[in-house]
């Protein structure tokens, strides 16, 4: 089926996107389980295509609520556009300049920008609803905790070996990108793993420094976690989907992905995040000592074993 149609009421946006399997069905078999591919032709998409300013690349710049465009450039001058540094890796930065953005796309860049609010809300309040979110889609405001961002690769572009924390659901609508995919260790991860950017500066260092802490005490593996896996450990055993325009995407979060461009292209990504269960519980617990004049004291210890007294 086509997605994105729908009668002003209700886009049943999970069905059109796994058919030919039910939605109830992905739900109890695959969703935070496997990966899952789907591919037809670029048509599918039409309906969501005309929401995206036809894939206007400056029209989808000009639209974008990011208050920064995110630009990956060669690491060296004179590459072929899209083609990455020594080590499979490229240069990025930021930009507000939406003009200044197009003008590195068109000299080879590729950009990563949230996608138009009318279709991120569209797409995150469909999926969340449809797959039991509840209110746990939702921050206190009321404002989305996920989010929908598009990606404009140029041919040759490369994102390396990485996991995110998020249930990805990817929707290809122009050219064509390989992704290599990997089951992780880690099981609803609170944190991404990137590696790719564990040698940039001291920053992204101890934010990664940071994502393997985590990821250590949360590791479903017998071993010890492995923050930085070597690329033949993840190859080994790996499923390969090559996505064109029509393929669809979903890729559950903790899942090891490198994503390959292999001609320039368009695609959106609906970025799921939900609360989970340790922050329901613990907010409530938190409200119910509240209620205690012995939860609301400040602490005043001198010893552990005056500390213990105090809990008993």
């Amino acid at each position: 089926p086509s997605v994105g149609p729908f009668d002003g009421r209700r886009l049943p946006l999970l069905a059109q996107l796994v058919h030919p399997l039910a939605p109830h069905k992905f739900v109890q078999a695959v969703y935070r389980q496997r990966v899952y591919a789907t591919h037809s032709s670029a048509r599918r998409f039409e309906p969501l295509v005309e929401r995206l300013h036809r894939l206007s690349l400056a029209r989808l710049l000009q639209d974008t609520p990011s208050e920064a465009i995110h630009v990956w450039v060669s690491g060296r001058l004179g590459g072929r556009p899209g083609e990455q540094s020594g080590g499979g890796r490229a240069e990025s930065f930021k930009t507000e300049d939406a003009e200044a953005a197009l003008a590195c796309h068109r000299a080879g860049g590729s950009l990563y920008f949230r996608a138009p609010e009318e279709v991120s809300d569209l797409l995150v309040t469909a999926l969340s609803q449809q797959l039991g979110m509840s209110y746990g889609a939702l921050h206190p405001d009321g404002a989305a905790r996920s989010e929908v961002e598009t990606f404009a690769s140029r041919a040759g572009h490369t994102t390396d070996w990485h996991f995110d924390f998020m249930e990805n659901f990817t929707l290809q609508l122009s050219g064509s990108k390989r992704w290599r995919l990997k089951r992780g260790d880690v099981a609803h991860p609170v944190r991404g793993c990137t590696p790719m950017w564990r040698r940039k500066d001291a920053a992204m260092l101890g934010a990664a420094e940071q994502q393997a802490k985590c990821h250590a005490q949360h590791s479903d593996g017998a071993a010890a976690f492995e923050p930085e896996p070597a690329a033949e450990e993840l190859e080994e055993g790996c499923e390969d989907v090559l996505l064109t325009p029509g393929s669809f995407l979903y890729l559950p979060a903790g899942t090891w992905h490198r994503v390959e461009c292999e001609e320039d292209s368009l695609s959106v990504n609906v970025s799921l995040i939900g609360l989970c269960w340790a922050d329901v519980l613990g907010d409530a617990l938190k409200q119910r000592l509240r209620c205690h004049p012995a939860g609301r004291a400040p602490l005043c210890l001198h010893s552990l074993a005056q500390g213990r007294s105090q809990l008993a």
